[in-house]
């Protein structure tokens, strides 16, 4: 099995807690994994419980692109893509909870086709619109 996989399997089973396991800290604990590097998201992970929190915190439901750019360009030292591959990870706007158009991350997982943490598990999107895409170098490993 690739890590790919086993990452989105990962997700499907467990269930989507704010602040430790959501949205915003599943697609930067993807790079983590690829990049083989300690815990991007150590300082992020528990300092909010739900939406309005997150949104209080780290305005990431109004204004991504900040939160975003800081954890994978600075932090992990990404760079952008324009079209992004398998493995690599995005940011876009997709229906939330209650019809809401809401900014979310994922992974792509084929040619605009991406792999989201959703309450419960995982949703594939096909977004419109890719606000920004960076580029992981992830290759089909196998993993034990």
């Amino acid at each position: 099995m690739n890590l790919l996989s086993l990452t989105l399997q990962r997700w499907a089973a467990r269930p989507h807690v704010w602040g430790q396991d959501d949205c915003i800290l599943a697609p930067l604990d993807w790079v983590s994994a690829v990049l083989g590097g300690p815990d991007l998201a150590a300082d992020l992970r528990l300092t909010y419980e739900d939406f309005t929190s997150a949104q209080k915190a780290y305005r990431f439901f109004t204004d991504p692109l900040p939160l975003a750019v800081d954890y994978l360009e600075r932090r992990a030292g990404l760079s952008r893509v324009a079209v992004p591959g398998r493995g690599d990870v995005a940011l876009f706007k997709h229906p939330g909870q209650g019809g809401r158009i809401l900014p979310t991350a994922g992974i792509c997982v084929a040619p605009h086709l991406f792999a989201c943490r959703a309450d419960p598990g995982v949703l594939a999107a096909r977004p419109a619109n890719v606000m920004a895409a960076w580029g992981v170098g992830y290759a089909d490993q196998a993993v034990a």
